[in-house]
């Protein structure tokens, strides 16, 4: 894989920003956020992205603009979503999983990508780190449930819809570090020369009402080493 434009860090309603006001402002970035997961209302892992972007001193609609593109949880906008964004020349495509990942790939060799490294994944089920299974996370616990299905996933967000476990990197860490790298490209660093990050803390969420749903009893062993536990 050549490195030159993609740099992975991590694991809707477009806000349509019209032509005029782009050539007006063309001196202000313009970042294209693509997720699967997120929708307007609830942007999920992007908020701390966000929050960090504040803090670095970005104010979206003053100093960049924000392009938004959130499918809740509707897979088959994505290509289109980032054919747009192609088409208006974003300075940067921040996504959220893999296939964000895949079609901004192939939809551009030229505007740098920060993306989501994403792991995937019977008697139980993973989750996929996938933003349909964020943004459908309340059927999927239940239905898992209704089935006496053991599930572990890459979100919290999943467990506190009533997964069972997850297990993976810390997400907030990762979105808030992919911050960091859009900061250094808009100023001017080459994307191939930036290092690539693997994730270096891990959280443990373990729900255990749904555990007593299921009829589980979770090791004591196991409890004491979960950064949170759902009671």
């Amino acid at each position: 894989m050549r490195r030159r434009k993609f740099i992975a860090i991590l694991g809707g309603a477009a806000v349509a920003w019209p032509m005029a006001a782009r050539a007006q402002a063309a001196s202000v970035p313009h970042v294209g956020l693509v997720s699967i997961g997120a929708d307007s209302s609830d942007p999920v892992v992007f908020r701390p992205f966000l929050e960090q972007m504040r803090k670095l001193g970005y104010i979206d609609g003053h100093n960049i603009v924000l392009e938004r593109r959130f499918a809740a949880g509707h897979a088959e906008r994505i290509h289109a979503f980032v054919a747009d964004l192609v088409r208006r020349n974003v300075d940067v495509i921040v996504v959220t999983g893999i296939r964000e990942s895949i079609a901004a790939k192939q939809a551009t060799s030229t505007i740098p990508i920060v993306a989501s490294a994403a792991a995937e994944g019977s008697q139980g089920m993973i989750g996929a780190s996938d933003g349909v299974v964020v943004a459908r996370r309340k059927e999927i616990a239940e239905s898992a449930i209704n089935h006496r299905l053991p599930t572990i996933f890459a979100f919290r967000q999943n467990v506190e819809a009533g997964g069972l476990m997850m297990y993976a990197a810390r997400v907030a860490d990762l979105s808030r570090r992919a911050a960091f790298f859009v900061d250094r490209i808009l100023k001017g660093a080459k994307p191939s020369e930036l290092p690539i990050e693997q994730p270096t803390t891990f959280e443990l969420v373990i729900n255990l009402k749904t555990a007593k749903l299921l009829g589980l009893t979770i090791p004591p062993t196991l409890l004491a080493q979960a950064d949170e536990v759902i009671e």
